[in-house]
């Protein structure tokens, strides 16, 4: 009732009803007669106020420096599968060339096994 109460009326009924509201609205009362209080609680709202925003605007930072390095690892991420295709493509047509193992793997880094298993995937 304290808090629907849209009259001074209604917020003086709802403190004869119920001793907590009374001592509510009596420090209410005490607040909006004095000056000093009222600047210092205006001042105390203004802070809060500042340190929401504060606080919204560097999650908004944070959620844009978590995008970029997203990005940045999804690029770096792109790059070393693109770098591994290519290394596996030059590493089947130089099968396909009918080189020798040792020679590919001096020229791509790949493992012995690894151009084993491209042999069998290139070759019928």
């Amino acid at each position: 009732m304290f808090l629907n109460a849209k009259t001074k009326e209604e917020l003086k009924m709802a403190a004869e009803a119920e001793p907590k509201i009374a001592k509510a609205y009596n420090r209410l009362i005490e607040m909006s007669d004095d000056e000093e209080n009222r600047r210092l609680y205006e001042e105390r709202i203004a802070q809060i106020i500042e340190v929401d925003l504060k606080i919204q605007a560097a999650e908004e930072i944070g959620i844009e420096k978590g995008i970029e390095k997203g990005i940045e690892k999804g690029i770096e991420k792109g790059i070393e599968k693109g770098i591994e295709k290519g290394i596996i493509h030059s590493a089947k047509n130089l099968i396909l060339l009918g080189m020798d193992d040792e020679i590919i793997m001096k020229a791509t880094g790949l493992s012995a096994d690894k151009i084993a298993q491209l042999r069998s995937e290139v070759e019928p």
